[in-house]
């Protein structure tokens, strides 16, 4: 059930796992990828990217980084403290700047230009997730029995749905295409077997991407959907119902708006 609290375990919860999973995610790519590059265009030197195992370590900060993102909102929640822009922005700053400060610690290439890329697009996932449940938790606080304002707004929300599936499929399309592109420029064109590499690496991370694209994202578009629908089927059957006591239609309204 769709609670009214932005902050409420279960979706912080959700959370804390985009975000740690998303940074080990973003740390493993080229701690993988990097060391089977030998000819890359900028750093010709055979095996100057394999990390030792100090890189290795900074895979376990996804753990803190997870926790943190749930015990910040569950403590920013508990002290009753309340600002639209840190209920939007607080989780993916939460990933997104300790991966930047990361990216400048896997020599030669300081900053990494591949964990600065992937920070910001995990960071995109949190931010929309947070920002679709934000409607919820603010639209849900106020008595809306206007049917017509109910259904505008389950259209709006049926087509932020829409489109952000369809759209986000049309960049995974092209990102697909262009990546043989992409590691033809990074890879001398004589040695393809890492140019081959390259392009599967790539394409791994994009369907791996999409995954928390459609978990996050478009899943959360799809809840508010569904919320403001359940929303107006309890409205118009209160409508429908003049009979019904008025306490009762208090009651039936308090459970649709998940309070």
């Amino acid at each position: 059930m769709i609670t009214k609290n932005l902050r409420d375990k279960n979706f912080l919860k959700r959370l804390a796992w985009i975000n740690g999973l998303g940074l080990l995610i973003i740390l493993l790519g080229p701690l993988l990828i990097d060391p089977q590059l030998k000819h890359h265009a900028d750093f010709f030197y055979p095996n100057n990217r394999s990390y030792s195992i100090i890189r290795w370590l900074w895979l376990f900060m996804s753990i803190p980084i997870g926790f943190g993102t749930y015990y910040f909102g569950y403590g920013w929640k508990k002290r009753r403290w309340s600002n639209r822009t840190l209920d939007i922005a607080g989780p993916a700053l939460m990933l997104v700047l300790p991966a930047l400060a990361i990216s400048s610690l896997f020599p030669p290439e300081r900053p990494h230009f591949g964990i600065i890329v992937w920070t910001f697009a995990y960071g995109f996932v949190t931010f929309f997730t947070a920002l679709y449940r934000l409607d919820i938790s603010q639209q849900s606080r106020r008595s809306t029995r206007h049917l017509e304002r109910l259904k505008a707004t389950i259209f709006l929300w049926q087509q932020i749905t829409l489109y952000s599936g369809a759209g986000y499929l049309a960049f995974v399309i092209f990102l697909v295409s262009v990546a043989s592109t992409v590691a033809k420029v990074m890879i001398r064109d004589e040695y393809q077997k890492e140019q081959f590499f390259l392009v599967n690496m790539e394409v791994a991370q994009i369907m791996l991407y999409s995954v928390f694209i459609v978990v996050g994202p478009l899943n959360q578009a799809l809840k508010t959907t569904q919320f403001y629908i359940k929303k107006l089927s309890s409205s118009h059957n209160l409508k429908l119902n003049p009979s019904c006591p008025p306490h009762e239609r208090f009651e039936d309204l308090r459970r649709t708006n998940g309070e």
